[in-house]
């Protein structure tokens, strides 16, 4: 049976947390879902009142309302932004006020949630 870790207080930057996924070698990735939140990624195993090892926030990301995340198998971080209806994905390496690589916007409308195949 695995261990139970949690991530919470005053150092995590965390206030509303609405996706969670699993990047490279097993780093936890949390959208903060608040008006201008970002995206905050923790170290594997991380455990009770820590920093965030990467974030993404900041004008230049373009995330409003971030509530859905996924990281493909080259690190890419997509996010599902519900105050822009947009799908923004950012570069591996991508950290602070970085802006995304891509984007989808067509078709998008209020999304909460994203998953990806074994393809991304």
């Amino acid at each position: 049976m695995g261990l139970l870790h949690t991530i919470s207080g005053s150092k995590t930057g965390i206030v509303h947390p609405a996706g969670v996924a699993f990047g490279p070698g097993g780093t936890i990735v949390v959208a903060n879902a608040v008006q201008n939140g970002g995206i905050l990624e923790f170290a594997a195993g991380a455990d009770g009142n820590v920093a965030p090892v990467r974030t993404l926030a900041g004008t230049a990301t373009f995330l409003s309302e971030p509530f859905g995340v996924a990281v493909d198998s080259a690190g890419e971080v997509w996010v599902a932004d519900n105050g822009h209806d947009a799908i923004y994905i950012f570069g591996p390496n991508a950290s602070g006020n970085t802006p995304p690589v891509r984007f989808i916007t067509t078709g998008v409308n209020v999304p909460d949630a994203l998953a990806l195949d074994g393809r991304r």
